[in-house]
């Protein structure tokens, strides 16, 4: 007498999952008013996806992707201004700091940032000792005539990035 075991291991028969490159392995459980999802179903099925699950994981996915964009022109942002406040009058790390608010580390970051922009940054030493004992470094731009004209089409970008959502200079204002 022979046996057959059913196998059970893998998708259902019929289960278009498995048939994919990329199978969706992970769940998510997510609690909603009947309301909430009779209107997710609804748009759904009036758009191309008919499906509420490719439905929520495209949109899902858009919104991801701009908060990676959102955080990626935050960097840009930052990094150019930096640019703008050191490209006439040095500055310490400390006041570059105090002005946008952000830390002493972050603003070491921003400068070797600016470095890949192609700003050469130029550390001058004060010879007056501080009060803490140590020498501190003022940071500015040496080649700002040469990157004016990137460092302003970067500006550009940025502003039609923004809407005018935030000053793209120090002083709000492109200067010379």
């Amino acid at each position: 007498m022979e046996m057959h075991h059913k196998d059970n291991r893998g998708a259902p028969q019929g289960n278009q999952n498995a048939t994919k490159d990329d199978p969706a392995t992970s769940r998510i459980q997510l609690r909603v008013t009947p309301e909430t999802k009779a209107r997710w179903v609804k748009s759904a099925q009036s758009s191309e996806l008919k499906k509420l699950t490719p439905w929520m994981v495209s949109h899902l996915n858009k919104a991801s992707e701009k908060e990676v964009v959102k955080s990626a022109e935050g960097l840009v942002y930052k990094t150019l201004r930096i640019i703008d406040l050191i490209k006439y009058y040095p500055k310490t790390k400390e006041e570059l700091s105090e002005i946008t608010g952000e830390c002493a580390r972050q603003i070491v970051r921003r400068l070797s940032a600016a470095r890949e922009f192609g700003a050469e940054i130029e550390c001058i030493k004060e010879v007056q000792q501080r009060q803490t004992g140590g020498t501190p470094c003022y940071y500015k731009v040496t080649n700002y005539a040469q990157i004016k004209s990137t460092f302003e089409a970067w500006i550009e970008i940025e502003k039609a990035r923004f809407d005018g959502e935030k000053p793209l200079l120090a002083s709000g204002k492109k200067s010379d």
